[in-house]
């Protein structure tokens, strides 16, 4: 890929043709930028931009207007990558509670902030860079009896949450079979009661 986009670029600028050895030997050599983001573009983002309140969206935008959130499976790959998307591409969203499990010698605001010091937010904290005041973790665990929730989040949950998004599961194939259905299982059976309370 690095060397089709190489060819791409040098065709727009070299008087000549490069040969594939040519190529290498510039790409080994660093004459040729290798960062993948550089390459693929994701380093030209867009200025910080207040959008007016009053501008219409598109109808996906205008459903997540006002909306408020829950996200299960915050922490891993596709939970990050749908909350970077919603943050950055619905701006009038309310709030996003995240359920996040605590581990052994982390706080649930360190996970967190972990969470957003991954590269896949840089593009989010460079063009929305208020977005952090709208997300909120609330401690939890999906292999655990209601959640884990304590009374006081539950009730938040339940009063203030319009879209629920279940993304937690244990993707290990060789999971134990009782955690695996506490997980995979119970924690559907869970979110599917929780939802049921929410207005």
């Amino acid at each position: 890929m690095a060397l089709d986009i190489h060819k791409a670029s040098a065709r727009r600028t070299a008087r000549y043709s490069l040969t594939p050895v040519e190529i290498t030997r510039d790409i080994v050599n660093s004459n040729f930028y290798k960062d993948p983001l550089q390459l693929l573009g994701e380093k030209s983002f867009g200025s910080p931009s207040e959008v007016p309140e009053d501008e219409v969206g598109t109808p996906m935008q205008e459903f997540y207007r006002g909306k408020t959130v829950f996200l299960t499976g915050g922490t891993g790959f596709m939970g990050k990558t749908l909350m970077e998307k919603i943050l950055r591409s619905c701006p009038h969203i309310k709030h996003i509670y995240l359920l996040v499990r605590p581990k052994r010698g982390k706080e649930i605001q360190e996970r967190v902030e972990a969470i957003f010091n991954d590269r896949m937010f840089w593009r989010l904290r460079t063009e929305v860079p208020s977005y952090r005041s709208k997300v909120s973790a609330v401690a939890g665990d999906c292999s655990l009896p209601g959640l884990g929730l304590n009374e006081a989040d539950r009730e938040l949950l339940v009063k203030s949450v319009n879209v629920v998004f279940h993304g937690a599961a244990t993707v290990r194939f060789d999971e134990h079979i009782k955690m695996a259905v506490k997980i995979n299982v119970c924690g559907v059976q869970a979110i599917i009661q929780l939802a049921k309370e929410m207005r």
